[in-house]
């Protein structure tokens, strides 16, 4: 099986160096002769210790060791400014958040056109912690892969969308935020059957991710952003503010490592150096690392559209790290008055300073 190393590994950042041959020219003597190729290795300045675009910050691209020349250059540069150049070393800049961007360059030979292609990927913007698991087509922060899971939606009650398939909870759902194919639908507690699931607030967090989490460290900035929208209409119900709507009551970011008892934190030891070879377990109490309750500000949704909220936090408290840091929305049926509740691309992201 599979080995899983550190959650704040970001893949794809080496130097990338290809090289063509020229067409035979000629020598001294006459006889053809095949001189070197184009080569060289694409070189970045200004990113940070993760390799991240920071907004607003100047990035360097150059090439090193280049040989075969003269040559011309054609860069690409996809979300920046420029998005494109031509020349030798282009200086770009990102506003936007851009979790992989693919950069390019096209060197031309001007001695015989031939052409040596480099990429490198890098972040645009802050360092995104929660990972998918592609490989298995695993994807509980977007809801894009076939395996989403993970989620849960756990009511007062004590029950979850597992007690009754025809009548669940929540599903996965075509049309998604900022142009994705698929998002979270959750029902609100007065939609459901009074017999099972009576009234009352609905918590919605990711469950058994490990591997897919961040490990958040004291100090350190983090920024939670979601997107989320609702389909009821509160103006019909009479609750004050109701042009702001409320998706969800509250949120919270939480780390989740105790055990409840005795056998699962036996199977929790057994597994962890599957999940986190380079760690040694630890049996963490849970933590709240950010919380909010605070109403029609930042948690809300008009009902005609998706809104992004971004959420930035520092964690403190008395451990140095910790483990599984994850979302935890809360969802009330009084405030909510029937209907469903959307979420999509959740992300939390470390802000590197």
């Amino acid at each position: 099986m599979k080995k899983f190393v550190s959650l704040f590994v970001l893949a794809g950042f080496l130097l990338v160096g290809i090289s063509c041959d020229k067409d035979p020219q000629g020598g001294p003597s006459g006889e053809p002769q095949k001189p070197e190729g184009l080569s060289a290795e694409l070189s970045v300045t200004g990113l940070t210790p993760k390799g991240c675009a920071k907004k607003g910050a100047e990035i360097t691209f150059t090439l090193n060791n280049l040989k075969g020349g003269p040559v011309t250059y054609s860069w690409t540069f996809p979300g920046g400014s420029p998005a494109t150049s031509t020349e030798e070393s282009p200086k770009v800049v990102w506003n936007d958040q851009i979790n992989d961007v693919e950069v390019s360059v096209v060197i031309t030979s001007e001695a015989d056109g031939s052409t040596l292609t480099l990429k490198q990927n890098i972040v645009a913007g802050n360092y995104p912690c929660m990972r998918t698991y592609p490989e298995a087509d695993y994807d509980p922060w977007s809801f894009e892969g076939a395996n989403w899971g993970g989620w849960i939606a756990f009511t007062t009650a004590g029950l979850d969308q597992a007690y009754d398939s025809e009548t669940p909870l929540m599903w996965v759902e075509e049309g998604g935020a900022n142009g994705t194919a698929h998002c979270l639908r959750i029902n609100t507690p007065s939609m459901w059957q009074t017999d099972k699931y009576p009234d009352g607030t609905v918590m919605l967090f990711p469950r058994n991710n490990w591997f897919l989490t961040p490990k958040a460290k004291k100090g350190e900035k983090y920024i939670l952003e979601f997107w989320t929208k609702r389909d009821y209409n509160l103006d019909d119900a009479g609750i004050s503010n109701a042009e702001n709507g409320y998706a969800f009551s509250a949120v919270q970011v939480i780390n989740e490592c105790n055990m409840y008892d005795t056998a699962c934190d036996f199977i929790s030891s057994v597994h962890w150096q599957y999940f986190f070879p380079e760690s040694e377990y630890e049996n963490q109490d849970m933590s709240t690392l950010y919380s909010s309750w605070v109403q029609g500000l930042t948690i809300s949704a008009p009902a005609d559209g998706w809104v992004k909220t971004s959420i930035e936090f520092q964690v403190g408290g008395e451990s140095e790290y910790y483990n599984n840091v994850i979302p935890w929305f809360y969802i009330e049926h009084w405030r909510n008055n029937g209907g469903s509740v959307y979420l999509d691309e959740v992300q939390m992201y470390l802000v590197e300073e």
